[in-house]
């Protein structure tokens, strides 16, 4: 039985929220499944998934001329294998739409289209809203579908999320997204929320780097977003696309925060201080909430929401988050 979210939202909208999310996630009397014709199926282009490939290109090919002929191409490779699958074994997973008039707007599953299209299929199964939703609940089923496939780059994850925090915020123009609201909404923890949050309002540098690809791991987003020397962050940008790993990303950021002196482009830290043995998980709670608790780092108190306290490899993993943190900021 799926879990009914809470929101910090007046009760009428909330209770709204709570049923579309249970429907979404259980598809719960909200779609009517049929077969459609391929032909009458068309893309969303308010859909933030970042696919170059068109219908078209499929049916007629790709002009050698097209300025994004190679990303296409890329494209039409990267869907060869559900096709094959979809030629094989039939499309397991619906399409979701909305009819307009005689054709069917995809609201999720535009690969699935795609695919079909390159597996000559005729005919494709879908789910049809019963009623036409609004735009707050089309972002929301998108963001659903699109949350779940592995692939779905940070770009276009951050993308989908600012487009339901958007339509969130026309039905209540007065309230303040937070992590914990934000998580409710879209049914991640507060820690991946407050992460989101935080690459929303980055820098440019980070955005353009996310868009580019360059990185696409939400823990060295938020690592390189916590950094505020726009100098560091471009020498992080840097490393991450040359294959930086996390720890050395880390390694790195707390390294320049302490003015040390670098002799590679990975730096690692000369000194540790020993800080005691601590036998208790309660006192490393104590002493983690108290930093926490302080002005300059109350915002990063959802990142330790979810700790297990009583756990001592639990807590210890919060003791060196909270280290890093210090560190780097």
């Amino acid at each position: 039985m799926s879990r009914v979210k809470k929101f910090g939202v007046s009760s009428e909208l909330q209770q709204g929220f709570s049923e579309l999310i249970k429907a979404v996630e259980n598809n719960e009397g909200i779609y009517r499944s049929i077969s459609i014709p391929l032909h009458q199926v068309q893309a969303d282009p308010t859909n933030p998934r970042d696919l170059a490939l068109t219908p078209e290109d499929v049916k007629y090919g790709i002009a050698e001329l097209d300025p994004l002929f190679k990303r296409k191409n890329e494209d039409l490779f990267n869907l060869q294998d559900l096709a094959n699958s979809i030629k094989i074994s039939g499309l397991i997973n619906p399409i979701i739409v909305i009819k307009q008039d005689q054709n069917y707007i995809i609201v999720a599953g535009e690969r699935r289209f795609l695919a079909s299209l390159i597996a000559d299929k005729e005919m494709i199964e879908a789910r049809v809203f019963q009623t036409r939703p609004d735009t707050f609940e089309l972002k929301l089923v998108q963001w659903f579908e699109n949350n779940a496939r592995e692939d779905l780059s940070l770009a276009e994850r951050l993308e989908n999320i600012r487009e339901v925090i958007n339509e969130f915020l026309r039905k209540e123009p007065n309230k303040k997204i937070t992590a914990d609201l934000l998580g409710n909404i879209i049914g991640l923890s507060n820690s991946q929320s407050l992460c989101y949050l935080s690459l929303i309002d980055a820098d440019q540098d980070i955005l353009d780097a996310i868009k580019e690809g360059i990185i696409n791991s939400l823990d060295k987003a938020y690592l390189i977003a916590s950094c505020k020397n726009a100098e560091y962050r471009k020498k992080a940008i840097a490393m991450c696309s040359n294959g930086i790993s996390l720890v050395n990303l880390r390694k790195f950021l707390v390294a320049v925060k302490n003015n040390e002196n670098h002799t590679s482009n990975i730096p690692t830290l000369k000194k540790q201080i020993n800080l005691g043995k601590i036998s208790e998980p309660v006192t490393i709670q104590t002493i983690v909430e108290g930093v926490i608790n302080l002005p300059r780092y109350t915002h990063h108190k959802v990142l330790f929401s979810d700790v297990l306290w009583g756990n001592t490899k639990d807590a210890i993993k919060a003791f060196k988050k909270l280290i890093e943190i210090i560190e780097v900021q």
